[in-house]
């Protein structure tokens, strides 16, 4: 007799959606901020099912918190990175859902986001002007005040500015923000000094650098325009100025020098220059011309050292009618006259000076 005997199958039927992801994170980008990494890491602690198992993962990167198709991008991996993403306005989600071996969806999906990716370059400024200093234009005042706008971020927006003082033309600042405000002031050393400026987008990226200058400043005031005769010190008597030409700050000095020793003089200041050599006799040539004012209530004594010096009041000049004030952007010139011995009884000059008030 022959036993008929049938092999038996268990069937299980898995009819149980898995569970979801969870500890989704991206290592590389933070929710909320701006990045100039085009391409984001995202990764999570696996999703679980307790039948047939973990499939793998739907997966929707797009500009909102969307549920994926029921389609299987990746399998039971627990990270993924993206593609480069173009910089936006708009942020970036990240959107996964779980399915298992049965072809069961999770009706569930986790999101992360938004993240928002700028990769492009903001503008460097283009309208940079001084309200101090006139490039290229030597000036005794320490402190320059630049200001600057024109510049633009489409995406990220401007976070601040990368600035640098320096004495190259070319010289290039790094990417790290120094200030946020689009006026920029320095006390300069004695040199030639150029600004550079980068802008900084909320992304971290730099644009290229606006160079701006040269912004001149010496160590005396003013401009020696015309020349003296040597006196009886044996060489010639000359004249500068020192503290500053901005007419606000009203410190101006004037210092003759190289003087006879232990002689009477006093500066002459006229808004005109000119020349006239040995006036009334004297060894020395007149630079002066016009309405030639005189500090003759200041008679200087030139000393043990040969010279002397007088702080203006640029308030109230004297000129041959009564004082005045000085102007902002007028040339004032200025001279000291002195007496001297050489052999005989007579007087000299120093040089003149112009100086430009600002």
């Amino acid at each position: 007799n022959m036993v008929n005997k049938a092999a038996s199958v268990n069937i299980v039927v898995d009819g149980t959606m898995p569970g979801a992801v969870s500890n989704l994170s991206s290592p590389s980008h933070t929710v909320n901020q701006w990045s100039n990494d085009p391409t984001i890491q995202w990764t999570w602690t696996a999703a679980t099912d307790s039948l047939s198992g973990l499939q793998g993962y739907g997966l929707f990167e797009t500009t909102s918190a969307s549920i994926p198709g029921a389609f299987l991008d990746i399998g039971p991996a627990t990270f993924f990175t993206s593609g480069a993403y173009p910089s936006s306005t708009v942020g970036r989600y990240f959107n996964i859902r779980s399915v298992d071996r049965s072809d069961n969806w999770d009706n569930d999906f986790v999101s992360a986001g938004p993240y928002f990716i700028d990769t492009t370059a903001p503008s460097a400024p283009t309208s940079l002007a001084t309200t101090t200093h006139p490039t290229g234009t030597a000036r005794c005042e320490p402190t320059v005040t630049v200001r600057f706008t024109g510049a633009s971020d489409a995406h990220s927006g401007i976070d601040g500015y990368s600035i640098l003082w320096s004495t190259s033309a070319t010289s290039t600042p790094n990417t790290t923000i120094n200030q946020t405000s689009t006026t920029a002031t320095r006390f300069l050393g004695v040199a030639a000094w150029y600004l550079h400026v980068r802008t900084i987008d909320n992304a971290g990226n730099a644009s290229g650098t606006a160079h701006f200058g040269p912004f001149i400043r010496t160590a005396t005031c003013g401009t020696e325009y015309c020349f003296s005769n040597p006196n009886s010190s044996g060489t010639a008597a000359r004249i500068s100025a020192t503290g500053t030409d901005r007419r606000a700050s009203n410190n101006l000095t004037l210092n003759a020098r190289n003087l006879p020793t232990n002689t009477l003089g006093y500066f002459l200041i006229s808004p005109t220059s000119g020349f006239t050599a040995n006036p009334a006799g004297s060894q020395g040539n007149l630079c002066l011309s016009g309405g030639i004012g005189r500090y003759s209530s200041s008679v200087q004594n030139s000393g043990g050292g040969g010279m002397f010096s007088l702080l203006l009041n640029l308030a109230s000049v004297p000129t041959p009618t009564g004082n005045t004030s000085v102007a902002v952007g007028s040339s004032w010139h200025v001279q000291a006259w002195f007496r001297d011995a050489n052999p005989s009884v007579t007087t000299n000059f120093t040089s003149g000076l112009r100086v430009t008030f600002y």
